[in-house]
Protein backbone atom coordinates (compact mmCIF):
# COMPACT_ATOMS: atom_id res chain seq x y z
CA UNK A 1 0.00 0.00 0.00
CA UNK A 2 2.87 2.41 1.00
CA UNK A 3 4.61 1.80 -2.46
CA UNK A 4 1.31 2.35 -3.99
CA UNK A 5 1.08 5.68 -2.38
CA UNK A 6 4.77 6.77 -3.46
CA UNK A 7 4.06 5.47 -7.05
CA UNK A 8 0.52 7.79 -6.95
CA UNK A 9 2.72 11.11 -5.79
CA UNK A 10 5.56 10.70 -8.04
CA UNK A 11 2.70 10.40 -10.78
CA UNK A 12 0.66 13.21 -9.78
CA UNK A 13 4.65 14.98 -9.72
CA UNK A 14 5.15 14.18 -13.20
CA UNK A 15 2.27 15.11 -14.38
CA UNK A 16 2.02 19.10 -12.96
CA UNK A 17 5.34 19.04 -14.12
CA UNK A 18 5.11 18.23 -17.41
CA UNK A 19 1.88 20.22 -17.65
CA UNK A 20 3.74 23.26 -16.26
CA UNK A 21 6.60 22.90 -19.16
CA UNK A 22 3.69 22.88 -22.06
CA UNK A 23 2.92 26.65 -20.99
CA UNK A 24 5.76 28.02 -20.26
CA UNK A 25 6.73 26.59 -24.10
CA UNK A 26 4.05 28.16 -26.09
CA UNK A 27 4.51 31.65 -23.25
CA UNK A 28 8.33 31.77 -24.12
CA UNK A 29 7.39 31.37 -27.80
CA UNK A 30 5.65 34.76 -27.87
CA UNK A 31 7.32 38.16 -28.69
CA UNK A 32 7.00 41.62 -30.31
CA UNK A 33 7.62 42.13 -34.05
CA UNK A 34 9.50 45.40 -34.97
CA UNK A 35 6.18 47.69 -34.27
CA UNK A 36 5.63 46.33 -31.08
CA UNK A 37 2.90 44.23 -31.43
CA UNK A 38 3.15 40.83 -29.19
CA UNK A 39 3.15 37.74 -31.45
CA UNK A 40 3.60 34.09 -31.55
CA UNK A 41 5.73 31.61 -33.94
CA UNK A 42 4.24 28.79 -31.88
CA UNK A 43 0.54 29.46 -33.14
CA UNK A 44 1.52 31.22 -36.11
CA UNK A 45 -0.57 34.24 -34.88
CA UNK A 46 0.14 37.45 -36.61
CA UNK A 47 0.34 40.70 -34.30
CA UNK A 48 -2.12 40.39 -31.64
CA UNK A 49 -1.72 43.41 -29.56
CA UNK A 50 0.72 46.27 -28.81
CA UNK A 51 2.98 45.10 -25.97
CA UNK A 52 2.47 46.58 -23.03
CA UNK A 53 5.09 47.11 -19.86
CA UNK A 54 3.28 46.53 -16.55
CA UNK A 55 6.02 45.95 -14.14
CA UNK A 56 6.16 49.18 -11.84
CA UNK A 57 9.61 50.75 -11.16
CA UNK A 58 11.08 49.45 -8.29
CA UNK A 59 10.90 52.66 -5.59
CA UNK A 60 14.19 54.66 -5.33
CA UNK A 61 15.67 56.33 -3.02
CA UNK A 62 17.47 58.66 -5.65
CA UNK A 63 13.52 59.98 -5.94
CA UNK A 64 13.72 61.49 -2.61
CA UNK A 65 17.25 63.44 -3.41
CA UNK A 66 16.04 64.17 -6.84
CA UNK A 67 13.14 66.09 -5.09
CA UNK A 68 15.31 67.77 -2.74
CA UNK A 69 17.60 68.64 -5.80
CA UNK A 70 14.82 70.28 -7.24
CA UNK A 71 14.59 72.95 -4.50
CA UNK A 72 16.48 76.31 -3.74
CA UNK A 73 19.34 75.19 -1.77
CA UNK A 74 20.24 75.74 1.79
CA UNK A 75 22.59 74.84 4.66
CA UNK A 76 21.40 73.00 8.52
CA UNK A 77 23.06 72.58 11.58
CA UNK A 78 22.02 69.37 13.44
CA UNK A 79 22.22 69.00 17.33
CA UNK A 80 23.30 65.66 16.81
CA UNK A 81 23.08 62.70 14.62
CA UNK A 82 23.27 59.86 17.18
CA UNK A 83 21.84 59.05 20.10
CA UNK A 84 22.43 56.00 22.78
CA UNK A 85 19.76 54.82 24.42
CA UNK A 86 21.51 52.67 26.69
CA UNK A 87 19.93 49.82 28.02
CA UNK A 88 16.29 48.62 27.35
CA UNK A 89 13.83 45.76 28.03
CA UNK A 90 12.21 43.96 24.61
CA UNK A 91 8.86 45.73 23.62
CA UNK A 92 9.85 49.24 25.48
CA UNK A 93 9.81 51.83 23.23
CA UNK A 94 12.94 54.03 22.63
CA UNK A 95 12.11 57.69 21.40
CA UNK A 96 14.57 60.49 20.15
CA UNK A 97 13.85 63.96 18.94
CA UNK A 98 16.37 65.11 16.35
CA UNK A 99 16.81 68.92 16.46
CA UNK A 100 17.85 70.59 13.30
CA UNK A 101 18.39 74.34 12.60
CA UNK A 102 18.21 76.28 9.35
CA UNK A 103 21.26 77.89 8.64
CA UNK A 104 21.11 79.10 5.25
CA UNK A 105 19.19 81.74 3.63
CA UNK A 106 16.38 79.35 1.94
CA UNK A 107 13.98 77.61 3.71
CA UNK A 108 14.55 74.14 4.74
CA UNK A 109 12.31 71.30 3.42
CA UNK A 110 12.40 67.80 4.82
CA UNK A 111 11.64 66.30 1.78
CA UNK A 112 11.40 62.05 3.57
CA UNK A 113 12.79 60.26 6.32
CA UNK A 114 13.41 56.27 5.55
CA UNK A 115 14.23 54.43 8.37
CA UNK A 116 16.39 51.12 7.94
CA UNK A 117 13.60 48.72 9.23
CA UNK A 118 10.24 48.43 10.27
CA UNK A 119 10.66 48.60 13.77
CA UNK A 120 11.90 52.57 13.53
CA UNK A 121 8.98 54.93 12.81
CA UNK A 122 9.78 58.73 11.81
CA UNK A 123 7.81 61.71 12.15
CA UNK A 124 9.16 64.96 11.01
CA UNK A 125 8.96 68.50 10.21
CA UNK A 126 6.54 68.66 7.26
CA UNK A 127 6.31 72.75 6.96
CA UNK A 128 9.10 74.50 5.68
CA UNK A 129 11.32 75.15 7.85
CA UNK A 130 12.40 79.21 7.81
CA UNK A 131 16.14 80.37 7.97
CA UNK A 132 17.10 80.99 11.55
CA UNK A 133 14.65 78.33 12.87
CA UNK A 134 14.73 74.83 13.81
CA UNK A 135 12.69 72.06 12.94
CA UNK A 136 12.84 68.18 13.90
CA UNK A 137 13.20 64.56 12.97
CA UNK A 138 11.28 62.23 16.00
CA UNK A 139 12.26 58.54 15.58
CA UNK A 140 10.40 55.63 17.92
CA UNK A 141 12.23 52.53 17.70
CA UNK A 142 9.92 49.29 19.32
CA UNK A 143 12.19 46.27 20.18
CA UNK A 144 10.85 43.47 18.36
CA UNK A 145 10.95 39.80 20.12
CA UNK A 146 13.93 39.57 17.86
CA UNK A 147 15.74 42.41 18.88
CA UNK A 148 18.53 41.40 21.63
CA UNK A 149 21.93 42.62 21.99
CA UNK A 150 23.64 45.77 21.02
CA UNK A 151 21.48 47.55 18.08
CA UNK A 152 22.13 50.03 15.72
CA UNK A 153 18.91 51.81 13.99
CA UNK A 154 19.68 54.50 11.12
CA UNK A 155 17.48 57.15 9.45
CA UNK A 156 17.97 58.44 6.29
CA UNK A 157 16.76 62.09 6.32
CA UNK A 158 16.52 63.80 2.46
CA UNK A 159 16.58 67.25 2.74
CA UNK A 160 17.54 69.98 0.49
CA UNK A 161 20.86 70.71 1.93
CA UNK A 162 23.08 70.47 -1.09
CA UNK A 163 26.04 67.41 -1.51
CA UNK A 164 24.27 64.35 -1.26
CA UNK A 165 21.31 65.64 0.21
CA UNK A 166 21.18 63.26 3.10
CA UNK A 167 21.99 63.15 6.57
CA UNK A 168 21.94 59.95 8.86
CA UNK A 169 20.28 59.87 12.11
CA UNK A 170 21.17 56.97 14.38
CA UNK A 171 19.67 55.42 17.54
CA UNK A 172 22.36 52.95 18.86
CA UNK A 173 21.75 50.65 22.50
CA UNK A 174 21.03 47.20 24.19
CA UNK A 175 17.73 45.39 24.15
CA UNK A 176 18.18 43.04 27.08
CA UNK A 177 16.55 40.15 26.09
CA UNK A 178 13.28 37.93 27.59
CA UNK A 179 12.70 41.33 29.31
CA UNK A 180 8.96 42.90 28.74
CA UNK A 181 8.08 46.57 29.22
CA UNK A 182 6.59 47.42 32.74
CA UNK A 183 2.69 47.91 32.20
CA UNK A 184 1.53 51.46 32.32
Amino acid sequence: MKRFGLFLLVALFAISFTACQGESTEESAAGTDAAGNVTNPATNDGPTQPAVNTAQPAPSQTSHADKAKELPQTTAEWGSTEYNFGKTAQKEKVEQKFKVKNTGSEDLHIVHVKTSCGCTAPDWSKDPIAPGQEGYVDLVFTPKQTDKGNLRKTATVYANTGGNFTQILTLVGEVEAGEEAPAN
